[in-house]
């Protein structure tokens, strides 16, 4: 079969979609299917794809971002195929969201989750409007649609009308950096290098007002204004929509016991994890959530949110609360800092938990639906 996959995404480096494309095509490759892979770039996006890509053969598409999506939303409303565009293809893979309306070629697409429409403002008014016009359209012309969640599936039952049937749920994998044990030099370095001190509390996300960071914060204060706890608190994350009013929830008291860190790479990243005493992740609302899964790989125990997907990611390996309740948060956190029976609990059943989450694991189910879908079309 020759497929060919959108790799537009791993053109943005710092994005969760960036990492499940690179893993995914990875993946297909390390299982040596006897398919022919192909990848599919949009010229809007700069960059370079990650290294083990470099050699599959790619088709790129002269167009801005913008004028892409225009195009294609013209296209299906033109009752026009784009077949052409992708030439001996036997089933393409829109793995952020998009299709464009193909006939002759069997089509599958991943929607990650519905935060354009139960979380606006997590999206430019762009975005918003042409996802809430596209995606609807890519979900009646696959053959099959791939969710990182049962989570994500009900939202898109609810939300998009589609037989049940179409609907694959395949869950995202934890990269094998974060099982590597690390030495107390490797820490001590990293830590000097970003004037990290211990012991410290750790959080990862994009700054942006789904992360709801600003609960976070104030769960922070109010166990730092009890006297009782010593920890500082590192935030890692780009800064994503609307991140000022997050930064500037921050006083000139606190800002001594907390760092933002930007962007880090993922072997950093691992790192960190190891050294933190506690992994925070209260966020309102994830299509799947790898943050606390990489944590949990890296044994550090992780107290996150019970909303969406987070409860069928973590299991019981993790402790969670209401994100909108930062009593309930405080609390928590507090309970993991005073119960040593707790911690080494969760780290123990949370390494366990991580390793159940493999990028192999994702790129067999997808290969299975894209069999599925050929044999069905047939």
């Amino acid at each position: 079969m020759n497929i060919c996959l959108d790799a537009s995404p791993t053109l943005q480096p710092i994005s969760g979609i960036a990492r499940y494309t690179t893993k995914l095509i990875e993946g297909l490759l390390k299982l040596d299917s006897g398919d022919n892979l192909s990848l599919l770039y949009n010229r809007g996006l700069q960059g370079s794809p990650p290294a083990p890509l470099n050699h599959l053969p790619k088709r790129v598409i002269p167009l801005g971002n913008k004028q892409w999506r225009l195009l294609l939303l013209l296209a299906y409303r033109l009752g026009s195929t784009m077949d052409g565009l992708l030439g001996d293809t036997d089933l393409f893979h829109g793995t952020d969201y998009l299709l464009p309306p193909l006939r002759r070629i069997n089509a599958v697409v991943t929607i990650h989750d519905l935060s354009f429409l139960l979380f606006p403002s997590c999206h430019t008014l762009g975005n918003r409007l042409n996802l809430r016009m596209m995606v609807p359209l890519a979900v009646r012309s696959a053959g099959a649609i791939i969710v990182d969640s049962q989570s994500s599936k009900r939202d898109l039952l609810r939300w998009i009308a589609m037989p049940e049937e179409k609907i694959h749920v395949i869950h995202l994998g934890v990269d094998d950096c974060y099982f590597v044990n690390r030495t107390d030099e490797e820490r001590q370095r990293l830590l000097q290098r970003y004037a990290i001190q211990q012991p410290f509390i750790l959080s990862v996300g994009t700054i942006e007002p789904r992360k709801n960071i600003p609960a976070l914060l104030d769960a922070y204060s109010a166990l730092h204004g009890t006297g009782n706890l010593s920890h500082q608190l590192v935030i890692v994350g780009r800064a994503g929509w609307h991140h000022r009013s997050v930064l500037q929830q921050l006083t000139v008291d606190r800002a001594t016991s907390i760092r933002f860190l930007g962007h880090l790479p993922d072997e950093e990243l691992a790192i960190l994890y190891t050294a933190a005493d506690l992994f925070v992740f209260p966020s309102l609302y994830e299509g799947f959530g790898l943050p606390p899964l990489e944590s949990m790989a890296c044994g550090t125990p992780v107290v996150c949110s019970n909303t969406s997907s987070l409860p069928e990611v973590v299991g019981e390996a993790a402790l969670t609360v209401d994100p909108h309740d930062v009593a309930s948060l405080a609390r928590a956190m507090d309970q993991v800092f005073t119960d040593s029976d707790l911690r080494r609990r969760l780290a123990g059943q949370g390494r366990e938990r991580a390793k159940m989450f493999t990028w192999q694991k994702t790129a067999r189910c997808t290969l299975d639906v894209y069999r599925h879908v050929q044999l069905n079309r047939r």
